[in-house]
């Protein structure tokens, strides 16, 4: 049994994952640079969502002048995220994936995975569609036996 003292069991020295905009830290529970509630990091201009964000997880943004982030800056919470978004810094969101599975590669190479894009032209709706078109089942009743 773990003493009191020990590292795991004191919340104060397990490790952090701390916002790169707002320093706000964050248990680490996902990787040394994702945590719930802090979890996007910013490239190419747009701000990308990894698992573990609850606001962006899977999608991107759009970042704009005057927000503070700056290419590089991993990670970033969700906090900054609701706040710059409310005051208009972060817009446009889109749907990139969460597994890297999407139907073309995207752009962004946020240095955490794989993630693909949605083709121009579709979104998220259009993918979810395609998944549940009706399909046609042969009529089997005049073939049954002793019907």
């Amino acid at each position: 049994m773990a003493t009191h003292d020990s590292p795991i069991d004191d919340p104060h020295d397990a490790p952090k994952v701390v916002c790169a905009r707002c320093s706000t830290s964050f248990p680490q529970g996902i990787s040394d640079t994702q945590a719930t509630g802090c979890a996007a990091s910013v490239r190419g201009g747009k701000i990308r969502g990894h698992y573990g964000s609850t606001v962006l997880d899977g999608s991107s943004m759009d970042v704009l002048p005057g927000s503070g982030l700056e290419d590089g800056m991993d990670p970033v919470c969700d906090g900054c995220i609701t706040a710059l978004t409310e005051i208009g810094l972060l817009v446009g969101e889109t749907y990139v994936g969460l597994f890297g599975d999407g139907a073309a590669v995207d752009a962004y190479d946020d240095g955490h995975s794989g993630a693909l894009a949605l083709p121009l032209g579709m979104d998220a709706q259009d993918i979810l569609d395609g998944l549940f078109d009706p399909v046609e089942t042969p009529d089997l009743g005049s073939d049954r036996q002793g019907t």
